[in-house]
């Protein structure tokens, strides 16, 4: 059967695929930076995620969490993107800044979550997606859909509109 059947194990097997090559970057970067002990400590942090995440049906945000910080710390580039490149976009990018402002700028770990909501209700993100709709409000999801995306990716409720994605 084809993987493409199944988005989970495609998804798994682009995780595990990722995750090797990771680890190859990793093996690198310490023998070039033997006194970092960080990098190895956020690739078992990403490599526990990808293992939580291909032991169960859902999917785990850890993953994405984990690898942004990993690559951030290997001071290398990544891309987060969506089909309108607006509302998942918007709130991975704002969940980013926010665990920045916490790992670099003393913000408290329990105070990130009202920031990014009010960088999601008041920031370039909203205004991303007026240009694109005309409105400023991200794509909205029935109560059902709302329940499946995971707490720290969903929009502010005064910030979501009709399904716009």
């Amino acid at each position: 059967m084809s993987m493409a059947a199944y988005p989970k194990k495609l998804q798994d097997h682009i995780n595990d695929s990722a995750l090797q090559r990771l680890k190859s970057v990793v093996a690198a970067f310490c023998d070039l930076v033997p006194a970092d002990t960080s990098a190895r400590v956020l690739l078992q942090e990403l490599t526990d995620a990808v293992h939580v995440s291909n032991s169960g049906r859902r999917k785990h945000p850890q993953v994405l969490q984990a690898s942004s910080r990993l690559v951030r710390h290997l001071d290398g580039g990544r891309v987060t993107v969506c089909t309108s490149g607006k509302d998942r976009t918007a709130m991975a990018v704002t969940l980013e800044q926010g665990m920045l402002l916490s790992w670099h700028h003393d913000l408290a770990l329990e105070n990130v979550p009202d920031v990014v909501a009010t960088m999601r209700s008041r920031g370039v993100r909203i205004e991303n997606c007026r240009k694109n709709t005309g409105r400023r409000k991200f794509a909205s999801f029935n109560p059902l859909q709302r329940s499946m995306v995971p707490e720290p990716y969903r929009c502010p409720p005064e910030t979501g509109g009709r399904h716009l994605s």
